[in-house]
């Protein structure tokens, strides 16, 4: 009996022990707690300072990209002034406009060759040849190989409007086999497309704009190929046209004209004269084009209103390109078409050579391209732009170098100031 009254005692007493040891970690627990507590407290003025900071930073940044935006739309739009003051200059100077475009370096190019070309400024462009160097050549416009079909016609679509206020305009693509000019001018399908597919939806929707303020307009379109210094329709079975020089003007006898009535017209046509325009396979191009072809799209505008009426022609161009024997590998018929081809680029270069010194006379006659080409060379009267196309390989830096020296003297050369083509 005694004994279990001693176990109970003890048990009692562990049990206030182990009661009293409980009591001090709760107070041990709770000061722990206070303390916590009060960091957690401290931690969300922390976080709330924070917030607001991160808040003020933000407005800030809004504030740095709302301001960003605006320096960048003032700088595009001071941009746009100056460029258009630039081409007003150019036209009052009556020069022709000259840009140059670079084309990217083909899968086969990267891994065995390296870029000749150097861009010092967004209008200015080096060829290094080796050792020697053409030096910085400044132009209205350098596009790199980064530009894209869509960007280049953004580029130039103020020019191309001109067709449509009633000016002669003249669009010309020049450089050497391979330099990308056919791609530049005709392209493929889609964001691929060129100069001329892009100039037909750009015509159709800004004339839709223009009739809202009373203008109505009629198009018509004939393509024209020199192939071998003769004049061939394009649009009609390949039939010869005849070339005959009247004054300041020459006539194309025999050349169809095919009314453009909605865009999908321009399409089927577009088609037709490639399907008969002349290529050929050359080491220095797989599909060379063998002939220069001309593109002329014709406006008849009227203003009922005022009583003002146009008659203006739009001439995109894309010139076959130089070839030197050796290097195209060419023989028999396509060594006819190469000698042809470069004697016809070499009129062209002499009559620009000559029209720059103010010579009193310069041989269009010489050839049947310059003969087509009279009026936007100087004797007619005509807004003419040069796109001389060059490819970046150091192996052609010969070449380039060439092509962008006869792009100089292309800028240089005066054409006179061209007028609206007013019916009398």
């Amino acid at each position: 009996m005694e004994k279990d009254i001693v176990e109970k005692d003890e048990r009692l007493q562990m049990a206030k022990e182990t009661a009293e040891m409980q009591k001090e970690s709760i107070e041990m627990y709770k000061e722990r707690l206070e303390v916590m507590s009060t960091k957690v407290d401290a931690l969300n003025v922390q976080v709330d300072v924070l917030k607001t900071e991160s808040s003020h930073l933000k407005a800030e940044d809004e504030q740095k990209e709302v301001r960003i935006g605006e320096l960048t739309s003032q700088l595009n739009e001071k941009e746009s002034i100056m460029r258009k003051l630039h081409n007003d200059v150019v036209d009052l100077r009556g020069q022709i406009r000259v840009v140059v475009r670079v084309r990217p370096m083909l899968r086969s190019e990267v891994e065995t060759s390296v870029s000749a070309i150097e861009y010092p400024t967004i209008n200015s462009i080096i060829v290094n040849q080796g050792s020697k160097s053409s030096g910085a050549m400044t132009f209205e416009k350098v596009f790199t190989p980064i530009f894209t079909q869509s960007q280049v016609f953004c580029e130039i679509e103020d020019f191309i409007l001109s067709a449509l206020h009633g000016y002669n305009v003249g669009l010309i693509a020049f450089g050497q086999t391979g330099s990308g000019k056919t791609h530049t001018m005709r392209g493929g399908d889609g964001e691929n497309e060129g100069i001329i597919p892009r100039a037909a939806s750009f015509l159709f929707s800004a004339s839709k704009q223009l009739e809202a303020t009373g203008w109505q307009f009629q198009f018509s379109l004939s393509f024209l190929e020199i192939y071998n210094n003769e004049a061939y329709d394009l649009l009609n079975n390949h039939n010869v046209v005849k070339l005959r020089l009247v004054k300041e003007t020459v006539s194309l006898d025999g050349l169809s004209e095919h009314p453009l009535k909605k865009q999908s017209d321009m399409a089927v046509l577009l088609r037709t004269a490639d399907s008969n325009r002349k290529t050929a396979s050359t080491k220095c191009n797989e599909y060379s084009s063998r002939s220069h072809a001309i593109y002329m799209w014709k406006i008849k505008a009227e203003q009922k209103s005022t009583g003002i009426s146009t008659n203006s022609v739009l001439k995109l161009v894309d010139l076959a390109g130089s070839e030197r024997a050796k290097e195209s590998g060419v023989v028999g018929q396509q060594f006819k078409e190469m000698t042809n081809i470069n004697q016809s680029l070499s009129v062209l270069q002499k009559c620009v050579s000559m029209q720059k010194s103010k010579s009193s006379h310069v041989p269009y006659r010489d050839s049947k391209l310059t003969q087509v080409l009279m009026d936007c060379l100087g004797r007619g009267n005509s807004k003419t732009m040069v796109m001389v196309n060059i490819t970046p390989c150091e192996e052609q830096a010969t070449e380039s170098k060439r092509s962008i020296e006869f792009a100089a003297k292309m800028r240089d050369t005066h054409i006179g100031s061209a007028v609206q083509q007013r019916d009398q």
